[in-house]
């Protein structure tokens, strides 16, 4: 079993969880993890709730680590929007057990369409080669225990 979440459910839990006022959200996507872009009067959002069993709390908060520390090192990545608690993971009683929620700026842009130019494969280098440039070590260390990579 795996619950779909109203996006009304989600709104309430961003505005009972964060210090926002949610005016709108919307089911962006449904994969491995449910993703929700949630408008407010400051903007656009992005809640990840993550796919049961997908990740633990932990590698979840390795994940959130590594973002900032790209952030802080001049990358152009979204980072989590720290709850009123000051906490980035937050977790949702659901049917089938415990799921982690993230709620993360949003990152403006566009899918790649067709046609793949040199151009866009150039900018697409340059920012993949910018998130390797930094120290890899952050102040999480290394992934979680029994972090995997997906296959």
């Amino acid at each position: 079993m795996r619950s779909l979440l109203a996006p009304e459910v989600v709104t309430l839990d961003i505005a009972q969880a964060y210090a926002l006022s949610p005016t709108g959200c919307a089911l962006q996507r449904s994969f491995t993890n449910d993703v929700y872009v949630v408008e407010t009067s400051a903007g656009p959002y992005i809640a990840k709730v993550y796919g049961p069993g997908w990740r633990t709390a932990a590698d979840i908060a390795y994940e959130v680590d590594l973002l900032d520390h790209l952030a802080a090192n001049g990358v152009a990545v979204a980072t989590a929007v720290p709850r009123r608690d000051g906490q980035p993971v937050h977790s949702l009683a659901l049917p089938e057990g415990v799921r982690y929620c993230v709620l993360f700026t949003y990152a403006p842009g566009e899918e790649p369409a067709e046609p793949f130019t040199a151009a866009l494969y150039h900018r697409f280098g340059h920012a993949a080669g910018a998130m390797h440039k930094p120290p890899i070590v952050s102040s999480a260390g290394t992934p979680a225990s029994g972090w995997t990579s997906p296959t």
